[in-house]
Protein backbone atom coordinates (compact mmCIF):
# COMPACT_ATOMS: atom_id res chain seq x y z
CA UNK A 1 0.00 0.00 0.00
CA UNK A 2 1.66 3.37 -0.52
CA UNK A 3 2.09 6.08 1.88
CA UNK A 4 -0.78 7.86 2.74
CA UNK A 5 -2.78 9.45 -0.16
CA UNK A 6 -2.35 13.09 0.61
CA UNK A 7 1.36 12.50 -1.16
CA UNK A 8 2.17 13.78 -4.80
CA UNK A 9 -0.57 11.45 -6.54
CA UNK A 10 -3.40 13.06 -4.90
CA UNK A 11 -1.61 16.44 -5.86
CA UNK A 12 -1.70 15.38 -9.56
CA UNK A 13 -5.62 14.33 -9.26
CA UNK A 14 -6.57 17.65 -7.94
CA UNK A 15 -5.58 19.80 -11.02
CA UNK A 16 -6.95 17.79 -13.76
CA UNK A 17 -7.83 20.29 -15.96
CA UNK A 18 -10.52 19.84 -18.23
CA UNK A 19 -9.45 19.73 -22.35
CA UNK A 20 -8.92 23.01 -23.72
CA UNK A 21 -10.20 25.33 -20.10
CA UNK A 22 -8.88 28.44 -19.86
CA UNK A 23 -6.52 29.19 -16.78
CA UNK A 24 -7.71 31.83 -15.21
CA UNK A 25 -6.02 33.08 -11.88
CA UNK A 26 -8.07 35.09 -9.36
CA UNK A 27 -7.23 38.76 -10.82
CA UNK A 28 -7.53 37.31 -13.95
CA UNK A 29 -11.11 36.56 -13.13
CA UNK A 30 -11.51 40.07 -11.04
CA UNK A 31 -10.17 41.78 -14.04
CA UNK A 32 -12.37 40.81 -16.06
CA UNK A 33 -15.42 41.03 -13.87
CA UNK A 34 -14.68 44.79 -13.59
CA UNK A 35 -14.20 44.64 -17.47
CA UNK A 36 -17.90 43.55 -18.40
CA UNK A 37 -19.69 44.56 -15.18
CA UNK A 38 -23.21 46.48 -16.15
CA UNK A 39 -22.87 47.63 -12.86
CA UNK A 40 -19.96 49.42 -13.60
CA UNK A 41 -21.02 50.58 -17.08
CA UNK A 42 -23.90 52.04 -14.99
CA UNK A 43 -22.13 53.52 -12.31
CA UNK A 44 -19.85 54.97 -15.30
CA UNK A 45 -23.05 56.98 -16.24
CA UNK A 46 -24.04 58.01 -13.46
CA UNK A 47 -20.39 59.77 -12.87
CA UNK A 48 -20.90 61.70 -16.42
CA UNK A 49 -24.64 62.96 -15.29
CA UNK A 50 -22.97 64.22 -12.54
CA UNK A 51 -20.37 65.80 -14.57
CA UNK A 52 -22.74 67.52 -16.44
CA UNK A 53 -24.75 68.89 -13.47
CA UNK A 54 -21.72 70.75 -11.52
CA UNK A 55 -21.35 71.83 -15.69
CA UNK A 56 -24.48 73.06 -15.69
CA UNK A 57 -24.39 74.91 -12.43
CA UNK A 58 -20.88 76.57 -13.10
CA UNK A 59 -23.02 78.59 -15.73
CA UNK A 60 -25.51 79.92 -13.18
CA UNK A 61 -23.05 83.25 -12.47
CA UNK A 62 -22.91 83.41 -16.52
CA UNK A 63 -25.21 86.12 -18.70
CA UNK A 64 -28.01 84.41 -20.71
CA UNK A 65 -28.61 85.74 -23.93
CA UNK A 66 -32.02 85.07 -25.87
CA UNK A 67 -33.79 86.01 -28.51
CA UNK A 68 -37.65 87.20 -27.94
CA UNK A 69 -39.78 87.93 -30.99
CA UNK A 70 -43.79 87.91 -31.69
CA UNK A 71 -46.98 89.09 -33.06
CA UNK A 72 -49.81 90.01 -31.74
CA UNK A 73 -53.53 91.19 -32.88
CA UNK A 74 -56.26 92.98 -31.22
CA UNK A 75 -58.77 95.28 -32.86
CA UNK A 76 -58.96 98.82 -32.10
CA UNK A 77 -62.54 98.36 -30.84
CA UNK A 78 -62.37 95.27 -28.39
CA UNK A 79 -59.43 96.16 -25.91
CA UNK A 80 -58.13 99.70 -24.71
CA UNK A 81 -55.88 101.19 -27.81
CA UNK A 82 -53.64 102.62 -25.52
CA UNK A 83 -52.69 99.22 -24.10
CA UNK A 84 -53.26 97.11 -27.42
CA UNK A 85 -52.09 99.59 -29.90
CA UNK A 86 -53.98 96.88 -32.17
CA UNK A 87 -51.60 94.41 -31.65
CA UNK A 88 -47.74 94.53 -31.11
CA UNK A 89 -44.70 93.27 -32.90
CA UNK A 90 -41.41 92.61 -31.33
CA UNK A 91 -37.89 91.38 -31.68
CA UNK A 92 -35.84 92.03 -29.21
CA UNK A 93 -31.56 90.49 -28.22
CA UNK A 94 -31.81 89.71 -24.35
CA UNK A 95 -29.08 89.70 -22.14
CA UNK A 96 -29.59 89.26 -18.19
CA UNK A 97 -26.62 88.81 -15.54
CA UNK A 98 -27.15 87.81 -12.13
CA UNK A 99 -25.61 89.86 -9.63
CA UNK A 100 -26.41 88.55 -6.33
CA UNK A 101 -27.99 85.03 -6.10
CA UNK A 102 -27.83 83.28 -2.49
CA UNK A 103 -29.01 79.88 -4.10
CA UNK A 104 -25.91 79.58 -6.94
CA UNK A 105 -22.98 79.01 -4.35
CA UNK A 106 -24.88 76.19 -2.51
CA UNK A 107 -25.63 75.14 -5.74
CA UNK A 108 -22.41 74.60 -7.59
CA UNK A 109 -20.84 73.29 -4.22
CA UNK A 110 -23.84 70.61 -4.07
CA UNK A 111 -22.83 69.35 -7.38
CA UNK A 112 -19.53 68.93 -6.39
CA UNK A 113 -20.44 66.78 -3.53
CA UNK A 114 -22.59 64.81 -5.87
CA UNK A 115 -20.33 64.29 -8.30
CA UNK A 116 -17.61 63.08 -5.59
CA UNK A 117 -20.73 60.89 -4.41
CA UNK A 118 -21.02 59.30 -7.36
CA UNK A 119 -17.36 58.85 -7.68
CA UNK A 120 -16.96 56.65 -4.71
CA UNK A 121 -20.04 54.54 -5.69
CA UNK A 122 -18.58 53.55 -8.45
CA UNK A 123 -15.48 52.74 -6.55
CA UNK A 124 -17.78 50.97 -3.77
CA UNK A 125 -19.57 49.45 -6.68
CA UNK A 126 -15.77 47.64 -7.62
CA UNK A 127 -15.46 46.62 -4.86
CA UNK A 128 -18.28 44.93 -4.02
CA UNK A 129 -17.51 43.10 -7.95
CA UNK A 130 -14.07 41.91 -5.95
CA UNK A 131 -15.36 40.98 -3.44
CA UNK A 132 -18.26 38.88 -5.35
CA UNK A 133 -15.49 37.04 -7.42
CA UNK A 134 -12.96 36.30 -4.65
CA UNK A 135 -15.55 34.51 -2.95
CA UNK A 136 -17.12 32.54 -5.70
CA UNK A 137 -13.55 31.79 -6.80
CA UNK A 138 -12.50 30.43 -3.09
CA UNK A 139 -16.03 28.61 -2.88
CA UNK A 140 -15.07 26.86 -6.29
CA UNK A 141 -11.17 26.21 -5.30
CA UNK A 142 -12.87 24.17 -1.98
CA UNK A 143 -15.41 22.15 -4.15
CA UNK A 144 -12.73 21.44 -6.65
CA UNK A 145 -10.01 20.34 -3.66
CA UNK A 146 -12.55 18.29 -1.65
CA UNK A 147 -13.71 16.70 -4.77
CA UNK A 148 -10.54 15.90 -6.00
CA UNK A 149 -9.48 14.41 -2.53
CA UNK A 150 -12.65 12.67 -2.04
CA UNK A 151 -12.03 10.75 -5.31
CA UNK A 152 -8.89 9.90 -4.35
CA UNK A 153 -10.32 8.85 -1.15
CA UNK A 154 -12.17 6.34 -2.95
CA UNK A 155 -8.81 4.95 -5.17
CA UNK A 156 -7.70 4.35 -2.37
CA UNK A 157 -10.30 2.84 -0.61
CA UNK A 158 -10.78 0.55 -3.65
CA UNK A 159 -7.73 -0.73 -3.23
CA UNK A 160 -8.30 -1.31 0.24
CA UNK A 161 -11.52 -3.15 -0.88
CA UNK A 162 -9.18 -5.72 -3.24
CA UNK A 163 -6.69 -6.44 -0.36
CA UNK A 164 -9.78 -7.45 1.77
CA UNK A 165 -11.09 -9.48 -0.61
CA UNK A 166 -7.73 -11.13 -1.58
CA UNK A 167 -7.32 -11.34 2.71
CA UNK A 168 -10.64 -13.24 2.64
CA UNK A 169 -10.33 -15.43 0.00
CA UNK A 170 -7.84 -16.97 1.38
CA UNK A 171 -9.18 -17.17 5.14
CA UNK A 172 -6.95 -14.54 6.47
CA UNK A 173 -10.21 -12.22 7.20
CA UNK A 174 -14.24 -12.68 7.72
CA UNK A 175 -16.11 -11.83 4.53
CA UNK A 176 -18.23 -9.23 6.70
CA UNK A 177 -15.32 -6.86 6.26
CA UNK A 178 -15.99 -7.19 2.65
CA UNK A 179 -19.44 -5.59 3.09
CA UNK A 180 -18.07 -3.03 5.84
CA UNK A 181 -15.85 -1.79 2.86
CA UNK A 182 -18.35 -1.56 0.34
CA UNK A 183 -21.17 0.20 2.47
CA UNK A 184 -18.23 3.08 3.04
CA UNK A 185 -17.55 3.00 -0.54
CA UNK A 186 -21.22 3.55 -1.29
CA UNK A 187 -21.20 6.35 1.34
CA UNK A 188 -17.92 7.96 -0.24
CA UNK A 189 -19.69 7.63 -3.97
CA UNK A 190 -22.64 9.52 -2.76
CA UNK A 191 -19.96 12.48 -1.08
CA UNK A 192 -18.65 12.83 -4.51
CA UNK A 193 -21.65 13.04 -6.46
CA UNK A 194 -22.65 16.27 -3.89
CA UNK A 195 -19.24 17.30 -4.55
CA UNK A 196 -19.51 17.07 -8.38
CA UNK A 197 -23.07 19.28 -7.92
CA UNK A 198 -21.37 21.36 -5.59
CA UNK A 199 -18.20 22.31 -8.32
CA UNK A 200 -20.65 23.08 -10.94
CA UNK A 201 -22.77 25.53 -9.26
CA UNK A 202 -19.37 27.19 -7.91
CA UNK A 203 -18.03 27.34 -11.12
CA UNK A 204 -21.87 29.25 -12.45
CA UNK A 205 -21.70 31.42 -9.62
CA UNK A 206 -18.16 32.70 -10.90
CA UNK A 207 -18.52 32.69 -14.40
CA UNK A 208 -21.50 35.18 -13.69
CA UNK A 209 -20.01 37.96 -11.95
CA UNK A 210 -16.65 37.25 -14.82
CA UNK A 211 -19.05 38.00 -17.44
CA UNK A 212 -18.10 34.47 -19.00
CA UNK A 213 -21.40 32.31 -20.64
CA UNK A 214 -22.44 29.78 -18.41
CA UNK A 215 -21.00 26.90 -20.39
CA UNK A 216 -17.44 28.49 -20.38
CA UNK A 217 -15.04 25.57 -19.59
CA UNK A 218 -11.90 27.28 -17.36
CA UNK A 219 -9.62 26.15 -14.97
CA UNK A 220 -8.34 28.26 -11.75
CA UNK A 221 -5.09 28.02 -10.13
CA UNK A 222 -4.41 25.95 -6.85
CA UNK A 223 -4.55 28.61 -4.22
CA UNK A 224 -5.13 32.26 -3.72
CA UNK A 225 -3.31 35.16 -2.54
CA UNK A 226 -4.96 37.97 -1.69
CA UNK A 227 -3.79 41.82 -0.54
CA UNK A 228 -2.70 42.70 2.82
CA UNK A 229 -5.70 44.45 4.44
CA UNK A 230 -5.16 47.93 5.24
CA UNK A 231 -5.74 50.68 8.31
CA UNK A 232 -9.63 49.20 9.83
CA UNK A 233 -12.17 51.36 7.78
CA UNK A 234 -9.70 53.91 7.14
CA UNK A 235 -10.93 54.23 3.49
CA UNK A 236 -14.31 52.18 3.39
CA UNK A 237 -16.09 53.17 0.64
CA UNK A 238 -20.02 53.03 2.47
CA UNK A 239 -18.63 55.45 5.12
CA UNK A 240 -17.28 58.01 2.36
CA UNK A 241 -20.20 58.16 -0.10
CA UNK A 242 -22.59 58.33 3.55
CA UNK A 243 -20.02 61.11 4.38
CA UNK A 244 -20.74 62.96 1.29
CA UNK A 245 -24.64 62.41 1.14
CA UNK A 246 -24.80 64.01 4.59
CA UNK A 247 -22.58 67.09 2.90
CA UNK A 248 -25.52 66.87 0.05
CA UNK A 249 -28.10 67.29 2.55
CA UNK A 250 -26.33 69.85 4.52
CA UNK A 251 -26.12 71.95 0.96
CA UNK A 252 -29.95 71.13 0.26
CA UNK A 253 -30.63 73.04 4.06
CA UNK A 254 -28.27 75.68 2.62
CA UNK A 255 -30.51 75.95 -0.28
CA UNK A 256 -33.67 75.84 1.37
CA UNK A 257 -32.50 79.05 3.43
CA UNK A 258 -31.24 80.50 0.38
CA UNK A 259 -34.97 80.91 -1.15
CA UNK A 260 -35.78 84.03 1.39
CA UNK A 261 -32.89 85.78 0.25
CA UNK A 262 -33.55 88.47 -2.42
CA UNK A 263 -32.17 87.88 -6.17
CA UNK A 264 -30.42 90.91 -8.12
CA UNK A 265 -29.75 90.73 -11.57
CA UNK A 266 -28.77 93.37 -14.62
CA UNK A 267 -30.48 93.47 -18.07
CA UNK A 268 -30.70 94.93 -21.25
CA UNK A 269 -32.11 94.36 -24.45
CA UNK A 270 -31.99 95.96 -27.58
CA UNK A 271 -34.05 95.30 -31.36
CA UNK A 272 -37.24 96.67 -32.12
CA UNK A 273 -40.63 97.01 -30.64
CA UNK A 274 -43.53 98.83 -31.75
CA UNK A 275 -47.41 98.31 -31.95
CA UNK A 276 -50.08 98.69 -35.42
CA UNK A 277 -51.45 101.32 -35.22
CA UNK A 278 -47.63 103.32 -34.92
CA UNK A 279 -46.92 101.17 -38.14
CA UNK A 280 -50.31 103.22 -39.62
CA UNK A 281 -49.07 106.74 -38.48
CA UNK A 282 -47.08 109.14 -40.47
CA UNK A 283 -45.16 110.47 -37.92
CA UNK A 284 -41.55 109.43 -37.80
CA UNK A 285 -41.54 105.88 -35.85
CA UNK A 286 -39.08 105.10 -32.83
CA UNK A 287 -39.14 101.60 -33.38
CA UNK A 288 -35.39 100.26 -33.10
CA UNK A 289 -33.57 101.21 -29.75
CA UNK A 290 -32.32 99.17 -26.56
CA UNK A 291 -33.11 99.05 -22.92
CA UNK A 292 -31.28 98.53 -20.02
CA UNK A 293 -31.80 98.17 -15.79
CA UNK A 294 -31.70 96.29 -12.34
CA UNK A 295 -34.17 94.19 -11.32
CA UNK A 296 -34.54 93.26 -7.68
CA UNK A 297 -36.75 90.52 -6.40
CA UNK A 298 -37.50 90.20 -2.64
CA UNK A 299 -40.08 86.64 -1.75
CA UNK A 300 -41.80 88.18 0.90
CA UNK A 301 -44.69 85.46 1.55
CA UNK A 302 -45.80 82.12 0.52
CA UNK A 303 -47.96 81.16 2.86
CA UNK A 304 -45.16 78.66 4.90
CA UNK A 305 -43.86 77.01 2.27
CA UNK A 306 -40.12 78.03 2.41
CA UNK A 307 -40.21 77.39 5.89
CA UNK A 308 -41.88 73.88 5.57
CA UNK A 309 -39.49 73.01 2.57
CA UNK A 310 -36.80 74.00 5.51
CA UNK A 311 -38.18 71.55 7.73
CA UNK A 312 -38.11 69.10 5.88
CA UNK A 313 -34.51 69.72 4.72
CA UNK A 314 -33.17 69.92 8.60
CA UNK A 315 -35.37 66.51 9.53
CA UNK A 316 -33.65 64.62 6.41
CA UNK A 317 -29.86 65.95 7.60
CA UNK A 318 -30.86 64.71 11.59
CA UNK A 319 -32.44 61.06 10.07
CA UNK A 320 -29.12 61.01 7.66
CA UNK A 321 -26.63 61.84 11.02
CA UNK A 322 -28.17 59.35 12.94
CA UNK A 323 -28.33 56.67 10.20
CA UNK A 324 -24.56 57.15 9.92
CA UNK A 325 -23.79 56.84 13.70
CA UNK A 326 -26.28 53.31 12.99
CA UNK A 327 -23.76 52.50 9.97
CA UNK A 328 -20.66 53.52 11.84
CA UNK A 329 -21.08 51.15 14.94
CA UNK A 330 -22.34 48.51 12.38
CA UNK A 331 -18.54 48.62 10.17
CA UNK A 332 -16.96 48.26 13.68
CA UNK A 333 -18.91 45.67 14.90
CA UNK A 334 -17.99 43.65 11.12
CA UNK A 335 -14.98 44.67 11.69
CA UNK A 336 -14.02 43.00 14.82
CA UNK A 337 -16.09 40.22 14.36
CA UNK A 338 -14.42 39.47 11.15
CA UNK A 339 -11.06 39.98 12.80
CA UNK A 340 -11.79 37.17 15.37
CA UNK A 341 -13.39 35.03 12.97
CA UNK A 342 -10.33 35.03 11.21
CA UNK A 343 -8.11 34.70 13.76
CA UNK A 344 -10.13 31.20 14.77
CA UNK A 345 -10.03 30.13 11.58
CA UNK A 346 -5.92 30.66 10.81
CA UNK A 347 -5.46 28.73 14.59
CA UNK A 348 -8.15 25.89 13.24
CA UNK A 349 -5.86 25.67 10.10
CA UNK A 350 -2.90 25.08 12.25
CA UNK A 351 -4.81 22.40 14.39
CA UNK A 352 -6.58 20.90 10.90
CA UNK A 353 -3.11 20.15 9.16
CA UNK A 354 -1.45 18.62 12.42
CA UNK A 355 -4.84 16.42 12.97
CA UNK A 356 -4.10 15.45 9.01
CA UNK A 357 -0.91 14.31 9.81
CA UNK A 358 -1.40 12.06 12.52
CA UNK A 359 -4.72 10.88 10.79
CA UNK A 360 -2.92 9.58 7.84
CA UNK A 361 0.35 7.96 9.91
CA UNK A 362 -2.51 6.32 12.29
CA UNK A 363 -4.59 4.79 8.97
CA UNK A 364 -1.04 3.47 7.52
CA UNK A 365 -0.11 1.87 10.80
CA UNK A 366 -3.66 0.66 10.99
CA UNK A 367 -3.54 -0.42 6.99
CA UNK A 368 -0.33 -2.61 7.87
CA UNK A 369 -1.34 -4.06 10.87
CA UNK A 370 -4.72 -5.33 9.18
CA UNK A 371 -2.72 -7.21 6.51
CA UNK A 372 -0.74 -8.31 9.70
CA UNK A 373 -3.93 -9.37 11.48
CA UNK A 374 -2.98 -7.16 14.13
CA UNK A 375 -6.35 -4.55 13.46
CA UNK A 376 -9.80 -5.00 12.66
CA UNK A 377 -11.37 -3.57 9.39
CA UNK A 378 -13.63 -1.64 11.30
CA UNK A 379 -10.72 0.25 12.65
CA UNK A 380 -9.05 0.70 9.63
CA UNK A 381 -12.79 2.19 8.29
CA UNK A 382 -12.60 4.45 11.10
CA UNK A 383 -9.42 5.76 10.77
CA UNK A 384 -10.22 6.01 6.77
CA UNK A 385 -12.97 8.22 8.02
CA UNK A 386 -11.55 10.03 10.08
CA UNK A 387 -8.71 11.45 7.93
CA UNK A 388 -11.27 12.23 5.07
CA UNK A 389 -13.75 14.14 7.46
CA UNK A 390 -10.19 16.48 8.21
CA UNK A 391 -9.06 17.23 4.80
CA UNK A 392 -12.39 18.39 3.82
CA UNK A 393 -12.87 20.23 7.05
CA UNK A 394 -9.26 21.85 6.66
CA UNK A 395 -10.26 22.81 2.46
CA UNK A 396 -14.14 23.87 4.33
CA UNK A 397 -11.92 26.27 6.73
CA UNK A 398 -9.45 27.17 4.14
CA UNK A 399 -12.20 28.30 1.85
CA UNK A 400 -13.41 30.04 4.77
CA UNK A 401 -10.59 32.10 5.76
CA UNK A 402 -10.29 33.52 2.15
CA UNK A 403 -13.45 35.01 2.37
CA UNK A 404 -13.06 36.13 5.47
CA UNK A 405 -10.37 38.25 4.06
CA UNK A 406 -11.80 39.14 1.15
CA UNK A 407 -14.95 40.66 3.49
CA UNK A 408 -12.11 42.67 5.01
CA UNK A 409 -10.30 44.10 2.15
CA UNK A 410 -14.34 44.94 1.51
CA UNK A 411 -14.98 46.24 4.38
CA UNK A 412 -11.37 48.41 5.21
CA UNK A 413 -11.32 50.39 1.79
CA UNK A 414 -8.29 48.28 -0.19
CA UNK A 415 -6.54 50.72 -2.75
CA UNK A 416 -7.70 50.56 -6.49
Amino acid sequence: MAKYFCSVSLLALLWVKPALAQTLSLDDCIRLALQKSQRLVSAGYAVQAAAFHRQETGTLKKPTVNLRSGASFAPVTGLDPALTEGGEYVGLLEIQQPLYNGVIKPARQQAEVNLQQATVAQTRTAADIRLEVRQAYAELLRAQRQLALTQASLNDLQSYLETVRSLAHGGAAPKLDIMKVEIQLQSETITLTDLRTAAAVAMQRLLEPVGLPLDTMIAIQDSIALPGVSAPLRANPDLKEFELGIESARLEVKLAQAERLPVLSAFGNAGGWTSRNQLLESNPRHIFGYQAGIELEMPLWNWGVTTARLEQKNAALKALNADFEVLQRRLRTDFQTLQQQLRAAQEKLVLLKQSRTKAGEQYNLLLAQYAGGGASSLEVLEAHRTWLEIVLQEEQTRADRNSIQAQLLRLTGEPE
